[in-house]
């Protein structure tokens, strides 16, 4: 048995033993590494050149910002995913759909589902997440204004969303 099917076969048992445990430390660790590729790729932290007596500038990431982004994921996006996938998505495919198609979803087959599965992550969902992430965040970075967070998320919202789109 490789390495790699080693490693699948255990996080199975583990997404299976702990569900919510593994889905918030999964998502606290792709927040946490997604903070850390922004620091090293888009803020260009890293190896921007040699000082004035030869020596290479090394990188030294944000650990303060990189906890506060996995915080993000742990406590919010982790625990919102899981019971929108695991539960709210499912029961809206099934009860909610068909009330609006009535004819549409006679013949639901597996495209149709994940067409509009698609579509209600997309056009729905994301708005009120990337609202809330955007209110948090504003919220971590002017140490709990909400005023200031109310005005960014208005400023911010609609291009995020064209952006993600």
């Amino acid at each position: 048995m490789s390495a790699l099917t080693r490693f699948i076969t255990r996080y199975n048992n583990l997404i299976r033993a702990y569900p919510w445990r593994v889905s918030l430390l999964q998502a606290a660790g792709i927040y946490g590494l997604g903070d850390m590729m922004c620091q090293l790729l888009i803020d260009r932290k890293v190896w921007k050149g040699k000082t004035e007596i030869g020596e290479p500038i090394s990188w030294e990431p944000d650990l303060k910002r990189t906890l506060k982004m996995a915080s993000l994921g742990f406590f919010m996006s982790g625990p919102m995913a899981k019971v929108w996938y695991l539960h709210v998505n499912p029961w809206y495919l099934t009860k909610v759909v068909p009330r609006l198609f009535p004819g549409w979803t006679r013949n639901f087959t597996l495209w149709k589902r994940v067409g509009s599965s698609i579509f209600i992550d997309s056009f729905i969902i994301s708005w009120p997440y990337f609202a809330l992430m955007i209110f948090v965040t504003s919220l971590i970075g002017t140490r709990g204004d909400i005023s200031e967070g109310i005005n960014t998320v208005k400023e911010k919202t609609v291009p995020t969303m064209f952006a993600v789109w």
